[in-house]
């Protein structure tokens, strides 16, 4: 991951003072209120990473200074098309829910982080002209909420020119070491895990690709699906899988 063209490991990302550049930076930063728009390829784990943010929160672990964390999944077409807060949430409670997007009027989302995932995902013309999301994101649309927004690069540039973004993260892969990791998390077999590395060495084609966690995953699948042998050729992982 890579923040302000820092490396960083996931329990950095919200330590602002950590990446600040000087200490001038520093002290503009606020913990409570930001904007963070995090961008990487397809595949390498962006989704993933929102949802982890928010089972952590849930846990007590992480961004322990917001009272409700909301995870938005802008793939859906409830979501994407909502022109107001109140076709945003849904809950089972009506009475309470209704009271909770009231107080986030008043209160103009204080307290709040809203968890926006597949920004790339909305149509070009809810991505480019006035839109709900594009609203929350500048802080026209509840200014004391906190966001972080995800999307693949192609649709992130704009995102990047705005003003109200405090913070970028780039999702770059997995390392060699974190491959290696994977695939002895993944294949319980030792022997067989060790022996996948190494011939991994010698398939420079496959490793290349299992810098992203979703190809890593597909070369796992394959590998056990296949009884631990790798396929000849990168066609016949895909067509494997």
């Amino acid at each position: 991951i890579v923040e302000r063209k820092k490396e960083i490991g996931y329990e950095h990302i919200f330590d602002f003072k950590a990446t600040a550049d000087n200490s001038e930076e520093e002290a503009t930063y606020d913990s409570k209120h930001f904007r963070m728009l995090i961008d990487g390829a397809p595949g390498v784990g962006k989704t993933t990473l929102c949802r982890k943010f928010c089972k952590d929160w849930g846990a007590g672990q992480i961004l322990k200074q917001f009272s409700l964390v909301w995870l938005l999944n802008l793939r859906e077409e409830r979501i994407a098309k909502a022109k107001s807060l109140d076709d945003l949430f849904q809950h089972d409670d009506e009475d309470l829910l209704r009271e909770i997007v009231q107080h986030m009027k008043k209160t103009r989302g204080e307290d709040n982080l809203m968890v926006c995932d597949g920004f790339d995902e909305l149509s070009r013309k809810e991505r480019t002209q006035r839109s709900l999301f594009l609203d929350i994101i500048r802080g026209k649309v509840l200014p004391n909420c906190s966001v972080i927004v995800s999307s693949r690069p192609y649709a992130s540039q704009m995102l990047q020119q705005m003003k109200s973004i405090t913070h970028h993260v780039e999702i770059v892969g997995f390392t060699e070491k974190q491959i290696k990791e994977c695939i002895r998390q993944n294949i319980t077999d030792k022997p067989k895990a060790e022996e996948l590395i190494q011939q991994l060495k010698q398939r420079l084609d496959i490793l290349s690709l299992c810098y992203t966690p979703l190809n890593a995953a597909i070369m796992l699948y394959v590998y056990k699906q296949e009884k631990h042998t790798l396929p000849t050729t990168l066609t016949q992982l895909y067509t494997l899988y």
